[in-house]
């Protein structure tokens, strides 16, 4: 049997309240003073004028009526339509009432208190930490949180007769006092009151002691979560650099380097089959235990880990280019404009070399995009890194609080800015896409990482061409990635890849946040090969990437495409046209795929199937014309101007062409 969706849960709870919310009212009775105690305790040093927000008010009694009738602006909400009935009939007109789910609320930074009694514990756990984030967004600095949870954690457990009832099915689940009060913390609450009452229930003609954790918290208006610590912002990069340099050397891994003999194999995900993970990497015992250790010991460092610097409460593109790939992020660029985004861009070149005067003052600027040099950064403490190493430290050293990274050849179909505003980001602060592969992390990582593996079926393995990650609440997943980065050539990308397709930094941001046990999200919906017809079945030269927000909205109603449950896909977002690199001095060249061409050797389109894919996101503008048409720009506006088209002639004319052949014929 599985488990109830989020829907059906909210379903039940909602029939079951309607059912008994008479008997309801008059059984809470005996908890009435220990509500009135801790809200007085809340209300203490808040003025009768201020906004309270109150989540699961039922009939209003006792709390909502006492903030009523002492001049509390209120608002109270509740899923039951019985119970909102009952608190309509008891209530002063002043209340604003609001019936429905609570996960479905939205306000603004508006509240001065939120009251959470006897409720969020209905919720899926995973809602419930959704929950607390939202209503540290809801509250205004100083604001206050008066909230009740079991005080042992259990995933859940349900009464289909609860106090008598004949109708619905009671929820309730629970992390347990000391996960629920990290969470708390974490979110950027401080703590005051966290205490433990005994309930003495009435239940089948006898009495249940159940023990309740009372919290009442404070928001606190700080740039980062607590367990950050206090420390200030680094004043530049060259110096978090140079302390963060010394911690990645101080918990290097001290072993020899991991060699693989054997590959894992690479295969394809089945979210109906669960394979036996490959296991083909030979570590020694000794050297596995001191990976454990620097491990370890670099995790505890993070719990007050050096500062990068960027600016608070800002938001960008980062991205990573330089010699060929400069042309193609600048196409990329020009296709992100395309959607009305104004999201401002850092480029990050490996060095001094890279820098291209004419490109990097003149045409990035006017695409509010700037060049930034990595080598500068990591002058105070030299390091020798490789092109798959850069995503991570372009991440650390841009000077943005949240950033979509984008590679250079990946580019959006709709605003990006929506992503940062809306579920599933705003509540996890980690989002990644699928790849097409099941996970080869080895075993053994998980060992050293000191956390049980995730099921075969659970998740593909991440493409991590695009990605959004907030550095305020995600900065040690950040630290912890590049700790796997910098050491994954010798170590870590064997370890999380085992030599199966695509090995490097794919792998390494959700490992590093399972470790730090911070949240993410990762799309469901299976990522999709663009490209078009050949006697050999796909010329596949670019890859479809779904909108995560469609995507979480279907996970919410417990539909799961990829495991087969029917429902309309969620909308293309992006599009990773990767292979080969759409450069226009060098697209028409012989690949291992050929976009531009069929078998026969004519002009064609590169993506035409599959054709429910690409109608979908051609429903309002033809995406490859436009994609074309910026190549060709780029071409014909820019062909003097790459460094790297040097030993090319002809760019503009051949792209030209093509266009003439294919969009105008």
């Amino acid at each position: 049997m599985t488990d109830p969706s989020s829907t059906q849960i909210k379903d039940d709870i909602k029939k079951a309240y309607d059912n008994v919310a008479n008997t309801y009212l008059d059984w809470t009775q005996p908890t009435h003073t220990t509500r009135l105690t801790y809200l007085q305790t809340m209300l203490k040093s808040m003025d009768p004028t201020k906004s309270i927000l109150e989540l699961g008010c039922g009939a209003g009694i006792p709390c909502t009526q006492l903030l009523a009738t002492h001049g509390y602006k209120v608002t109270a909400n509740d899923i039951s339509s019985s119970q909102i009935t009952l608190a309509r009939e008891r209530l002063p007109h002043s209340v604003t009432l609001i019936e429905g789910d609570m996960m479905g609320l939205e306000f603004g930074q508006q509240f001065d208190g939120v009251l959470a009694m006897y409720s969020i514990f209905h919720l899926p756990r995973d809602e419930q930490s959704v929950m607390l984030r939202r209503i540290f967004g809801w509250l205004k600095p100083g604001g206050r949180l008066l909230a009740n949870f079991p005080e042992m954690g259990f995933v859940s457990a349900s009464d289909e007769a609860w106090l008598g009832g004949t109708v619905g099915k009671m929820h309730w689940s629970g992390w347990g006092r000391s996960e629920t009060r990290r969470l708390l913390v974490e979110i950027g609450f401080v703590v005051d009151v966290d205490e433990v009452v005994v309930d003495a229930e009435e239940e089948n003609g006898g009495v249940k002691d159940i023990a309740f954790q009372w919290i009442l918290a404070t928001k606190v208006w700080i740039l980062t979560h607590s367990y950050l610590s206090s420390r200030p912002l680094q004043p530049s990069p060259q110096i978090f650099w140079r302390e963060f340099h010394s911690l990645l050397e101080e918990y290097q891994p001290d072993t020899a380097p991991i060699v693989e003999d054997v590959k894992a194999p690479t295969l394809g995900f089945n979210a109906h089959d669960a394979p036996t993970r490959p296991d083909v990497l030979t570590i020694p015992q000794a050297d596995l235990i001191k990976m454990k250790q620097a491990h370890t010991g670099f995790l505890t460092a993070l719990a007050n880990p050096p500062r990068p610097y960027y600016k608070p409460h800002t938001r960008g593109i980062v991205s990573t280019a330089g010699g060929p790939y400069l042309p193609v992020l600048v196409i990329s660029l020009r296709m992100l404009r395309q959607t009305g985004s104004k999201l401002p861009m850092e480029v990050f070149l490996a060095t001094e070399e890279e820098y291209e005067p004419y490109i990097c003052d003149q045409v990035l600027p006017s695409l509010n995009a700037r060049c930034l040099i990595l080598s500068q950064m990591l002058q105070s403490s030299p390091t020798k890194i490789e092109k798959y190493q850069f995503k991570p430290f372009a991440m650390l050293f841009s000077s943005f609080a949240e950033i979509l990274f984008l590679d250079a050849d990946a580019f959006p179909l709709e605003k990006p800015d929506l992503l940062f505003n809306n579920e599933p980001f705003l509540s996890t602060g980690l989002l990644t896409w699928p790849d097409f592969w099941a996970s080869s992390t080895s075993p053994l990582f998980y060992q050293i990482a000191g956390y049980t593996p995730p099921p075969m079926n659970l998740r593909q393995s991440t493409e991590s061409g695009v990605l959004l990650l907030s550095k305020k609440s995600h900065l040690r997943t950040l630290l912890l990635s590049t700790y796997y980065n910098f050491h994954g050539p010798t170590h870590y990308y064997p370890l999380l890849s085992q030599g199966a397709a695509g090995e490097g930094d794919k792998e390494t941001f959700l490992a590093a946040a399972m470790a730090t046990n911070e949240p993410f999200y990762q799309v469901s919906e299976s990522i999709c090969a663009l490209g078009h017809r050949t006697k050999g079945g796909l010329a596949g030269s670019a890859m479809a990437q779904f909108n995560p927000m469609q995507d979480y909205a279907l996970i919410k109603q417990g539909l799961s495409r990829v495991k087969g449950d029917k429902a309309l896909a969620p909308g293309v977002f992006f599009i990773h046209a990767n292979f080969p690199k759409f450069n226009p001095a060098t697209i028409f060249e012989n690949h291992e795929v050929n976009p531009a061409f069929t078998d026969e050797g004519e002009y064609t389109r590169a993506w035409t199937i599959p054709e429910d894919v690409v109608a979908g996101f051609n429903r309002k503008v033809d995406v490859e014309r436009v994609f074309w048409y910026e190549i060709m720009w780029t071409a014909c506006q820019l062909e003097p101007r790459f460094e790297s088209w040097n030993k090319y002639e002809g760019i503009c004319e051949g792209v030209r062409k093509y266009w003439h052949a294919v969009f105008e014929s």
